[in-house]
């Protein structure tokens, strides 16, 4: 999608964390009946490196009352990989790399990670601009968090370009851990479009059931 951005003027300041929680959290209910393309684009980078080790890339439609289908597109160095999912309601039917479509079920699994405790945190409205000629306030937040048990540090920034009609255009996620002898960074960019042409229909020939 293009994207062109174009600054108005800035205002930078700050604002209470309820104030900022409050409008992110109702850009995101606003979602709810919208249809709408989701692009995001997660960039993994090692040990300060300007390149990425790897890309993601996740194209998911949305078509209410209750269709998503998503495709994600990963790279690395080691592995490359397609994969497409389709849910219809509580229905979901999956392929790789272009095969054939199978059932889906998700197998869920608990994620565990290090204990991070916020030291520090601040919650900004950066400015009012514009992106392809709609009008947007962006607002981020900074968390420092503590170190954790293994003395590692993480640095969290979250930029959100929300329209004057309270729906988010774009979305902006830095995550930077720093161990003792790791630093690694995660950027992810996300961006909405609402569009009215997503037609989503059930994939013909699901068959077999895939656990993932």
């Amino acid at each position: 999608m293009f994207c062109a951005l174009t600054n108005v003027f800035g205002q930078e300041r700050e604002i209470a964390e309820q104030e900022f929680s409050a409008l992110v959290s109702k850009a995101f209910q606003n979602l709810t009946g919208k249809m709408y393309r989701l692009t995001m684009i997660n960039e993994s980078f090692l040990g300060g490196g300007a390149e990425p080790r790897s890309v993601l890339t996740m194209t998911t439609e949305v078509a209410p009352p209750d269709r998503r289908r998503t495709i994600s597109v990963f790279k690395s160095p080691s592995l490359n990989s397609k994969t497409e999912t389709v849910w219809i309601g509580s229905k979901g039917y999956t392929r790789k790399e272009d095969g054939a479509w199978e059932d889906f079920k998700p197998n869920i699994k608990a994620i565990t990670g290090g204990i991070y405790n916020t030291a520090k945190a601040s919650f900004k409205f950066i400015e009012k601009t514009s992106i392809n000629d709609q009008a947007v306030n962006v607002y981020e937040s900074t968390r420092q968090y503590a170190p954790d048990a293994n003395g590692a540090e993480m640095l969290e920034k979250m930029r959100y370009w929300i329209t004057d009609t309270g729906v988010f255009l774009k979305r902006l996620s830095e995550i930077e851990s720093t161990g003792k002898n790791l630093k690694m960074l995660s950027r992810t960019t996300t961006t909405y479009e609402y569009v009215q042409d997503i037609k989503i229909e059930a994939p013909i020939a699901a068959k077999k059931t895939k656990t993932q």
